[in-house]
């Protein structure tokens, strides 16, 4: 074996051999870990732990049984993840208390969700869902530690693309369980129970996926067949805003590896992005009735809007602490604020706010939307300004493009030990992680082991 430079360095040097080269550029053994029987089997092992104990299986359980809430035997499910978490943060902790604290904003938005029982309306489910969402960011920390770009892209990639190829024989071999039948008659919800949730999936492995093709071109052999699965399941949902989602987060990964190609290449992509914002725009303002009425869709957005009116006077009644996580949309007593919502709803009550901010706002009022916002921006700062020199940064701007685009017009990623959340939380910290270890090499810093 002999010494050479890459590209993907181990942050850890005692797990490279078994974990796979990180990021950076620092003298490593010339061997390609990716491809080892070892390291597949470890990312076979990795996917088969999300697709199992982060929603996808008890979703599926939930929706063949009926049950409205998750079954006891969910919990136990959590257990094999945050033991492995605790176990690696313990063997070392001054390691993880640093990856943990270069979440910055993001892990203080964390901690004010757990805290948030001391003012929640139910403050037994706020303890509960609030040290259950501390531990999806300890999974998501342990996994952005020990764990490179390539590999993380590799498992994203698997695991939607495993949901996707569930969810479409689902629909077409057990029509009864991955079709909706009542609500949206027709329209693919695969292995969960509604077709927004199919297509938001769907719609950011898309993104996840073509990122990971620009990281690692090899890949485009297994990829292309699971983004046009994805794209098919986003179709079949019939999730409008899923489906234009999806089309952006396929191309603008590849635009901004195009701008990286020469100044005029960047000219382009920037007037190509400029001129596609004006024309959205334009579209959701001047253009929106006409739109609406070609799709066949309310203006409304299918009663959101009335959802976010009848909202307000939940909102100023706690506007800085909010209602506690979690804590608002389950509160079935005879004074639950929801009720105001769901006569509003003529009847109907909502499962959230279908909006993000609105949702976070609401939960955790104004100081938890500052940290969230905070934490976005500065996420979206940091893999713009790493793509140039960072491969992996392809993946988190997939990512960060499909949830973008969705985030205002669905709730997504407060739900803990959810798949979407644990991939918010992985994308943040590890990219956040990415600029601190460089910063710390244009420094001659010592990395920390």
């Amino acid at each position: 074996m002999t010494a050479r430079t890459s590209p993907y360095s181990p942050l850890l040097r005692p797990l490279v051999g078994r974990l796979g080269p990180s990021h950076g550029t620092y003298a490593t053994v010339d061997i390609d870990f990716d491809e080892t029987r070892q390291a597949v089997w470890i990312d076979l092992a990795l996917i088969a732990t999300m697709i199992l104990c982060f929603g996808s299986v008890t979703s599926l359980v939930m929706k063949v049984q009926l049950l409205k809430q998750a079954p006891t035997w969910a919990v136990y499910l959590y257990f094999f993840p945050i033991a492995a978490a605790v176990i690696a943060a313990a063997a070392k902790p001054h390691v993880a208390l640093r990856t943990a604290l270069t979440g910055g904003p993001f892990f203080l938005f964390v901690l004010w969700a757990m805290a948030s029982f001391q003012w929640s309306n139910q403050p037994d489910l706020s303890l509960r869902q609030g040290i259950l969402f501390g531990g999806t960011y300890l999974v998501a920390c342990m996994m952005a530690q020990y764990l490179s770009w390539m590999r993380i892209g590799r498992i994203l990639v698997g695991v939607f693309s495993l949901q996707a190829l569930f969810s479409a024989t689902l629909a077409v071999l057990k029509p009864e369980w991955g079709v909706m039948t009542e609500i949206y008659p027709g329209s693919w919800s695969g292995i969960w129970s509604f077709k927004q949730t199919l297509g938001i999936a769907m719609a950011v492995g898309v993104g996840c996926a073509s990122g990971y093709v620009l990281m690692r071109p090899q890949a485009w052999t297994w990829c292309m067949p699971s983004i046009l699965i994805m794209i098919v399941c986003v179709i079949k949902s019939q999730a409008t805003t899923a489906i234009l989602v999806a089309g952006f987060a396929l191309l603008v990964p590849f635009a901004v590896w195009f701008a990286q190609r020469s100044r005029a290449a960047t000219v382009f992509a920037a007037w190509a992005v400029v001129t596609g914002a004006a024309s959205l725009a334009l579209i959701v303002t001047v253009l929106a009735p006409l739109i609406f009425q070609a799709l066949g869709k309310a203006p409304t957005l299918t009663g959101r809007t009335d959802i976010w009116a009848a909202l307000e006077g939940a909102i100023q009644a706690r506007p800085w602490l909010g209602w506690g996580f979690q804590a608002f949309w389950t509160d079935q007593s005879l004074t639950s604020p929801v009720v105001t919502i769901e006569t509003a709803m003529e009847g109907f009550r909502p499962p959230d706010a279908h909006s993000t901010p609105l949702d976070i706002h609401l939960q955790l009022g104004i100081i938890g939307l500052v940290l969230a916002a905070v934490a976005f921006f500065r996420t979206w700062l940091q893999a713009i300004g790493q793509s140039a020199r960072e491969p992996g940064m392809m993946v988190a701007i997939g990512i960060l493009v499909a949830l973008t685009s969705m985030c205002f017009t669905e709730a997504i990623g407060l739900y803990p030990m959810d798949a979407m959340t644990l991939i918010i939380h992985l994308i943040v910290v590890k990219t956040a992680l990415t600029a601190w270890d460089y910063k710390d090499a244009q420094e001659n810093r010592p990395l920390l082991v």
